[in-house]
Formats: C-alpha cells, sequence, structure tokens
C-alpha cells in the first residue's frame, strides 16, 4: 500500500503499526508513526522512483529486527491458533 500510493515513512517499528480487525478471519496493519521526511531536502517524497529506494531499504530495517524475525520465524511453524506468535512482554 505504501508503495503503490508513494507514502513515505522515516521508519517502521513494529510498536508504530496499529491492526485493525476488519472481519473474523481479516486484520488490517495500519502505520500510526513516523509518516514524511525528516530530510532537508524531500526527494522521496517528489520522485517516486526515489520513494521506491527510501521504502526498500525501511522495509529491508523492519523485516530485520530481531523480535520481528522471532515471530515470523515461530509464524512458519504449526501452532495452536489461539497462540500469538510473540507475547507482548516477548515484543
Amino acid at each position: 500500500y505504501l508503495l503503490d500510493n508513494h507514502i513515505v515513512t522515516m521508519s517502521l517499528k513494529p510498536q508504530n503499526i496499529l491492526c485493525q480487525r476488519i472481519s473474523e478471519s481479516e486484520v488490517v496493519p495500519v502505520v500510526c508513526d513516523n509518516l514524511g521526511e525528516s530530510t532537508f531536502i524531500p526527494l522521496a517524497t517528489w520522485s517516486t522512483w526515489c520513494c521506491e529506494r527510501k521504502l526498500e531499504r525501511v522495509w529491508q530495517r523492519f523485516i530485520a529486527q530481531p523480535a520481528l524475525a522471532v515471530a515470523l520465524e515461530r509464524d512458519a511453524q504449526p501452532k495452536d491458533k489461539k497462540r500469538l506468535a510473540l507475547t507482548s512482554h516477548e515484543a
């Protein structure tokens, strides 16, 4: 969604993403902080090419975070449907 609509974020952090439940089986992530740029010349806001490159870098940093890596690893394993992949204490 961010890439399709050229929405620039300063950073993506798990604590800045809320989950909105649409139905019993559908959840939509919502970015709630760090929208826009902090640079003096906001190239990613003005240029689609720069926006795509910046979002790719931000996404790679987001995926590489240790807490998220643990959650993704646990999600890949078979689990009890009622248990969350990562408890709030572990996050």
